[in-house]
């Protein structure tokens, strides 16, 4: 699930801090926003899908997306739809492993950074 939405920090230790919108009122476009996202299996380290918001050269992937349909995920967004997504840098998307956890990692001018950013609300917005 995406980190961006409904989420908390410090949610055992109260008083636990909302992370983005946690109503769908709150939502500026729920056509844009993605909620549930296919993930790359070594990128599961936690509960929550993260989109850095870094731009240019601090452009990083946080978390990895699946690719086993062709490079691409499916995505269900705040609108009730589900959507495929082909991504288009190799950095997205490196070969499944099941043996390591990726780490974030830079991706300046990465098409699919810019993607995931544009359809999730960052905390710096």
């Amino acid at each position: 699930m995406n980190r961006n939405v409904g989420a908390l920090e410090r949610c055992l230790t109260p008083p636990p801090i909302p992370i983005g919108p946690q109503k769908l009122s709150q939502l500026r476009d729920p056509s844009r926003q993605f909620i549930f996202i296919e993930e790359h299996p070594d990128s599961i380290g936690f509960v929550t899908f993260t989109v850095n918001g870094g731009i240019g050269p601090d452009a990083k992937i946080a978390s990895y997306p699946a690719a086993y349909h062709e490079r691409g995920a499916n995505l269900s967004f705040a609108d009730g739809r589900v959507e495929y997504h082909r991504w288009q840098d190799a950095r997205t998307v490196p070969p499944v492993k099941f043996t390591r956890w990726l780490a974030q990692t830079e991706s300046e001018d990465n098409p699919d950074v810019k993607w995931l950013q544009e359809h999730t609300e960052l905390e710096s917005e």
